[in-house]
């Protein structure tokens, strides 16, 4: 009867059809609609609720800005007290600004190493001259990005430092500040680019219904396959790749459980209210 799909994990979830068939019976019976038109109004809430389930989970400013940090502590680095053992991310891009950036010695000693900057203590910082990109262009950056980016999540990127002697080489792409800022509000556009499939099945099946613009403003990769007729069906369907790897399938079935409460109430509740018109008493 109705179905849900992601693409890459293969989902397809059916409704319990034997009370939602009953509402949808009812509801036919004493409103005269169709049942396509109830599918559609069930699976639109179907939708809504994936969108909402789907990582970052949530339809808030606190949850675009939850996710919008965790993009910055991957890129960047966060607390990292013990980053060997999982205590915090360290980062793929060092940013420097233009005194820093002055300041380096480039290819020191045996030419594949950078001197960043020295420290009262003496500990000096440097890096690999590859690693060395501080005019990396957006494209340039992306493609480091991508080499720790799987199925829509950061891998376990960027480490302590390498110690040698008393020189700490920072294994991460040292880029300009001005260049990081670009990048990372580049990336940060794609915020609720996943949960955006969802309200885009949604919208084709009347409306975002409340939907946070962070959600809304990715384009439709997002489709429905109807069929009408004796045996009308409706599978709502996400095509973000990576949508299946922050989507469980028991978060798909919060959402259904959710839907067909609903619809069941509804259709109940229009049913007895079309009875009550009519001057029948409606027989459960």
């Amino acid at each position: 009867m109705t179905g849900v799909s992601q693409r890459l994990g293969g989902v397809r979830t059916m409704f319990k059809k034997n009370e939602v068939v009953s509402a949808l019976r009812r509801y036919r019976e004493h409103t005269g609609r169709e049942a396509t038109v109830s599918l559609r109004q069930i699976m639109q809430r179907v939708a809504i609720r994936l969108a909402i389930e789907t990582q970052p989970f949530g339809n808030s400013k606190a949850a675009q800005r939850q996710s919008e940090g965790a993009i910055y502590k991957d890129l960047f680095g966060g607390k990292r007290w013990n980053v060997k053992f999982g205590g915090g991310r360290a980062g793929i891009f060092a940013p420097m600004n233009p005194a820093m950036l002055a300041a380096t010695v480039e290819f020191y000693g045996d030419g594949n190493t950078v001197r960043l900057f020295v420290k009262k203590n003496g500990d000096v910082y440097g890096t690999d001259r590859a690693l060395y990109r501080p005019a990396a262009t957006l494209t340039e950056m992306a493609e480091q990005h991508v080499k720790y980016f799987r199925n829509g999540r950061m891998t376990a990127a960027g480490g302590a430092t390498r110690d040698i002697g008393r020189w700490k080489f920072i294994d991460k792409m040292v880029v300009s500040q001005k260049g990081a800022k670009k990048y990372f509000t580049q990336v940060i556009a794609r915020v609720g680019r996943a949960k955006g499939g969802w309200a885009a099945c949604a919208r084709l099946l009347g409306g975002t219904g409340g939907l946070l613009k962070f959600i809304t403003r990715h384009p439709g990769e997002g489709e429905i396959v109807e069929v009408t007729g004796a045996r009308p069906s409706l599978t709502i369907i996400n095509r973000v790749p990576y949508v299946s790897a922050i989507l469980s399938e028991r978060q798909i079935q919060v959402a259904l459980k959710i839907a067909q409460d609903w619809f069941v109430h509804y259709a109940n509740a229009a049913a007895r209210a079309a009875a009550r018109r009519a001057g029948l008493k409606l027989i459960s």
